[in-house]
């Protein structure tokens, strides 16, 4: 994992929430919130590096971490959002269900949970239940909080 400051991870947290937010609600695409889900993470890493008193990321893998020791993926939301103790009114839904495969046959399944969302969206897959704008919708509260923390 590369090392970033904490200036670093602030600066881009807001400059990616300002891109999202200067997009137009009616042309608004999941490009666009692919780049919300990007600036809530490296909002949320923010956060938690400023209540260590941190000025790097240098350790910040070790939250990426289960009880077995075993690495969990970097894009985890809810993880993050465990660490800092936001609350379970932010937690993103952990189990995304995907239009289904038709092919090949048999038809299978698709569900996701929320540390994939940003792989829903970057390769052009919709959200079903929950849908696309009930996800953003949910990225937009734990935006809120962030601003809240990051005054």
């Amino acid at each position: 994992m590369i090392v970033f400051t904490l200036r670093e991870l602030k600066c881009a947290w807001r400059q990616a929430a300002a891109v999202f937010e200067t997009a137009d609600t009616k042309t608004k695409t999941n490009a666009h919130r692919l780049l919300l889900f990007y600036a809530v993470e490296t909002g949320l890493k923010a956060v938690l590096l400023q209540r260590r008193a941190k000025q790097d990321s240098e350790d910040l893998e070790n939250f990426f971490k289960d009880s077995d020791g075993k690495k969990k993926s970097g894009h985890d939301l809810n993880n993050l959002m465990d660490h800092l103790k936001v609350g379970a009114s932010l937690r993103l839904d952990n189990s995304i269900n995907l239009d289904v495969l038709r092919v090949p046959i048999p038809q299978r399944q698709r569900t996701a949970c929320c540390g994939e969302l940003n792989q829903i969206w970057r390769y052009g897959a919709k959200a079903k239940t929950p849908n696309d704008e009930m996800l953003e919708t949910q990225l937009l509260a734990i935006q809120e909080w962030i601003c809240g923390e990051l005054k």
